[in-house]
């Protein structure tokens, strides 16, 4: 069975046509599972006359692409998401995938053979609410761990844990941001399948209001984790402690892109506002 990367849909590589496909050059950050796949699909801007005139994503052999082993980072080690190069490679038409074309969702290729509302949402409306999702699970388990610690510690005098105000104050924080950011997440999947459904095409707006309240939904998850770390005090620095490796990994993928509030807010605050945004790869 083919194993496929997790593809990069940002275009950081740069393509110009040929007969029967296109000539393929770049290099791509964050390949996950790149080392176990067979196949890869990587994103990159075909230019013409020195302007780019289409986003494609191209799917390339393990053979065909260079891996390069600088995947040691404080967190998200797991995801083996090392970077990939390629220098001038021939990529035939039948495995290039217009990324440009299919923005508004409902002109991707196999649409009419599989209308269901999940595979028409646009990637750019919801696409960081799969990782997003993965921050809240991650908070999610400091809760549940944090639960089990307090349940069986008390102070040298016997005084429990859990009776300390304090505690109770940042345990109740904890979950209402948990609860709130999963909530967040939730109903905009909802959303974006209720309009694609309806058959009307998601709007920059409402792509833009995805992506606002999805770093939002990772920020409320980080400053959960934040609490409950701080909790913990010195005990939540040893390896063997899962609040350690929750930290590290929360803060790793609160560092996409996706996540950045200052980008997010202010994107979707300039056009509710009245301002224009444009963006190729919206």
């Amino acid at each position: 069975d083919a194993l496929i990367a997790a593809g990069i849909a940002y275009p950081q590589g740069r393509a110009k046509k040929v007969d029967g496909g296109l000539m393929l050059s770049g290099t791509w950050n964050f390949c996950s599972a790149v080392n176990d796949s067979t196949w890869n699909m990587l994103a990159c801007m075909v230019i013409e006359n020195d302007k780019p005139v289409d986003w494609v994503q191209c799917l390339l052999r393990d053979a065909e692409y260079e891996i390069i082993d600088d995947w040691q980072t404080m967190g998200m080690r797991g995801t083996g998401s090392s970077t990939c190069k390629v220098e001038n490679l021939f990529v035939p038409d039948y495995r290039v995938q217009s990324m440009a074309t299919g923005l508004p969702g409902h002109r991707f290729a196999g649409v009419e053979e599989n209308p269901n509302p999940m595979y028409v949402i646009p990637t750019s409306s919801v696409g960081g609410h799969a990782l997003g999702g993965c921050v809240v699970g991650n908070a999610q388990g400091a809760l549940d761990a944090m639960l089990d610690w307090i349940k069986s510690r008390s102070t040298v005098q016997g005084a429990k844990m859990r009776d300390f105000q304090t505690v109770q104050l940042r345990i109740g924080m904890a979950g209402a941001k948990i609860d709130a950011a999963r909530l967040i997440l939730r109903n905009d999947c909802v959303d974006a399948e209720r309009e694609t459904a309806a058959g009307r095409a998601v709007t920059t707006e409402h792509k833009l209001r995805h992506k606002r309240n999805a770093a939002l939904a990772v920020k409320l998850a980080m400053e959960a984790i934040d609490l409950l770390q701080d909790m913990a005090g010195a005990n939540g620095i040893y390896q063997k402690s899962p609040l350690e490796r929750i930290f590290r990994d929360a803060r790793a993928a609160g560092a996409h892109i996706h996540f950045s509030t200052d980008m997010q807010m202010t994107q979707w605050g300039l056009v509710a506002s009245g301002g224009e945004f444009k963006s190729p790869t919206l």
